[in-house]
């Protein structure tokens, strides 16, 4: 993750993310994608977390509807 958000998997970008984080995971089989945020409360992070809102984005970005 540390990669994705902040550009290199650094000891300083890994500890920024050590904490206040849930479980997520993707795959993809044949011509689907499934996205997996496995939290109840990733909601109340859009308001207030940068962190949030930019991996939220990034799968709408991917996963959402085309046209």
């Amino acid at each position: 993750m540390a990669i994705g958000l902040f550009g290199d998997h650094s000891a300083e970008n890994v500890a920024r993310l050590a904490h206040g984080n849930a479980v997520m995971a993707s795959f993809t089989r044949g011509k689907g994608t499934v996205f997996n945020a496995g939290s109840a409360d990733w909601a109340y992070g859009l308001d207030a977390d940068r962190l949030v809102q930019r991996v939220t984005e990034n799968v709408v970005r991917k996963l959402g509807a085309s046209g």
